[in-house]
């Protein structure tokens, strides 16, 4: 069984552009898949070979944990 780990990337509410703009563009650097679909039935924001990644605005920190 693959084991992933959950990260979260906080963008600063400095930056430009949406949470999903953002996150689109990191992904794809980082060779991921963005709003990858689980067998959950729950959404991840990036997924690459090692990490599941919750992208969340700074200020949102307390609702990226709880995801």
């Amino acid at each position: 069984m693959k084991k992933l780990l959950l990260t979260t990337i906080l963008i600063s509410c400095f930056s430009e552009g949406s949470e999903r703009s953002v996150n689109e563009i990191w992904c794809a650097e980082q060779g991921g898949v963005t709003e990858y679909r689980t067998s959950y039935g729950t959404y991840v924001d990036c997924l690459t070979n090692l990490y599941a990644i919750e992208a969340e605005y700074d200020y949102n920190w307390k609702e990226s944990i709880g995801q």
